[in-house]
């Protein structure tokens, strides 16, 4: 029987306490998205300090991706960037701006006449 440890996970989609695989927890802690809630703090360590946002990032996309890996579902597939076209197809040419008069301007509704 595989070993179980609970974990305080700080980040992601189970955020709280978790029963998780030993090596899932080792993992978990390692990647800074959880902590062993049962650990006695080093005294002499400094306090923590606070992540920059690109190891925030980090710490979320570890979390999410151990969630899945607890689900038991593949990883998602790289999804092509919105800048770039799909399969090498060309650029769509974006719509150039002509000067034309507005002629909106000219745009007349018909009268009417109010009724007595």
């Amino acid at each position: 029987m595989t070993e179980t440890r609970r974990i305080e996970a700080l980040y992601g989609p189970y955020r709280g306490f978790l029963d998780v695989p030993a090596d899932v927890a080792e993992q978990a802690i390692k990647d800074g998205w959880a902590r062993d809630p049962f650990a006695t703090p080093d005294p002499d360590a400094p306090p923590p300090e606070l992540p920059t946002q690109e190891k925030l990032d980090a710490m979320i996309a570890a979390a999410e991706k151990a969630a899945r890996k607890l689900r038991g579902e593949e990883p998602p597939k790289a999804k092509p960037k919105k800048d770039e076209p799909k399969n090498d197809e060309p650029k769509t040419p974006t719509r150039q701006s002509t000067a034309e008069t507005d002629q909106s301007a000219a745009y007349k509704t018909r009268s009417s006449t109010p009724k007595e």
